[in-house]
């Protein structure tokens, strides 16, 4: 290989190798290059048994069918936090919420898909409890506790 030389001495049980000038010298193209920005390997971006199964458990009206087929790293994620409440209400909030401006973002369907994934997390139970008119059976109300400063005592 022309410019790289191989010094034979040993020095302290060290091999020295070095480069002529020429050699290492950098072109214009690899100066103004931001490495730091460049992933190291292409993230994976399959759907993973796990996020089929935790899809499968959910209601019909909440699985994220769109999310799944489009963007297969991301709803293996979702379903990866699913069980961590903290990581589940980061993670989607980094999804909901623009930080990284400049992006084009998600569709209006996969924004949908995620909405409804963190309201039925939030509010899943109330949800089955509800009525079609969204109004909880007579059987099911919930008492109010009472108000504040109210009390004699």
């Amino acid at each position: 290989m022309p410019g790289r030389h191989i010094d034979s001495e040993m020095v302290e049980g060290v091999s020295v190798e070095w480069l002529d000038g020429e050699a290492i010298e950098a072109t214009p193209e690899m100066a103004e290059t931001d490495w730091s920005r460049q992933r190291k390997t292409a993230p994976f971006n399959q759907l993973l048994p796990f996020t089929s199964v935790w899809a499968e458990d959910l209601p019909p009206q909440v699985r994220p069918m769109a999310l799944m087929a489009t963007f297969p790293r991301i709803a293996n994620l979702v379903a990866a936090n699913w069980k961590e409440p903290v990581a589940f209400r980061i993670y989607m909030q980094s999804l909901l919420a623009d930080s990284r401006r400049g992006r084009r973002g998600f569709s209006s369907e996969i924004k949908e898909e995620l909405v409804k994934l963190r309201m039925f997390y939030y509010f899943g139970s109330c949800l089955r409890t509800t009525g079609a008119d969204g109004l909880r059976p007579a059987s099911r109300a919930v008492a109010h506790r009472p108000e504040r400063g109210n009390s004699k005592d």
